[in-house]
């Protein structure tokens, strides 16, 4: 039974991670609110349902759109397994699960629209409004404040990083406090240099990066 359970927790995650894509792609666009069938990214043509199984229909398809023939971004079922190992790992490691579900959301979101667009809407800040208020008390105020100005000072010195990156990491820090973000920050510059190791890429959205990290991080090591 217990298997079943951590099966069934694997596919809400990735699920989760699938609407959440969608989700991050249609809302700049205005149309996240169109009742409209899934489309090929591609040719634009309309999907059937078996078609977007998270996961399963990238390896029934095997990697090609059913119409166009056209390779599927592997970043999309990757991130859909990855979704899905944060939430069963969420159950065995017994962590925080309104912190986890909030930050996931919040960072998927905000991944994909960095991925996609190059920017993220605060607005989607608000998902991380009610775990705030639920843990009050233990919130890393004083650390926050100190990681949101210096991190401000250097971006306005080096040019480094972006507002948006700075104010996901001291909204991180306010739930999770500054030692695990100190590790979420090397941790996903070590991602990039990686990236950059294999295709020489010299600029990154960093956002993807954190998301990743910020699983690994508090998941496995926090």
């Amino acid at each position: 039974m217990k298997i079943i359970f951590y099966i069934l927790t694997f596919i809400l995650g990735s699920s989760m991670v699938s609407f959440l894509t969608v989700l991050a792609y249609e809302f700049p666009k205005g149309e996240f609110l169109n009742l409209r069938r899934s489309q090929c990214d591609v040719c634009g043509k309309q999907l059937k349902w078996y078609h977007t199984v998270p996961i399963l229909s990238y390896l029934l398809l095997k990697g090609k759109g059913y119409c166009c023939k056209k390779p599927i971004n592997i970043v999309y079922p990757l991130s859909e397994f990855f979704g899905g190992m944060v939430f069963v790992l969420t159950i065995i490691t017994e962590k925080n699960i309104p912190i986890v579900t909030s930050i996931f959301i919040m960072m998927t979101i905000f991944a994909f629209m960095d991925y996609f667009y190059g920017y993220i809407y605060p607005i989607f800040y608000l998902i991380l409004l009610p775990s705030i208020i639920i843990n009050f008390p233990n919130l890393h105020l004083i650390s926050s404040l100190l990681i949101f100005s210096t991190l401000h000072l250097l971006a306005y010195i080096s040019k480094g990083l972006g507002f948006g990156d700075i104010e996901v990491l001291s909204l991180l820090n306010l739930l999770l406090g500054a030692e695990i973000i100190l590790k979420i920050i090397i941790l996903a510059c070590l991602l990039c240099l990686v990236h950059f190791l294999i295709n020489k890429k010299r600029s990154f959205r960093f956002i993807p990066y954190l998301t990743i990290s910020t699983g690994i991080v508090y998941l496995i090591f926090g």
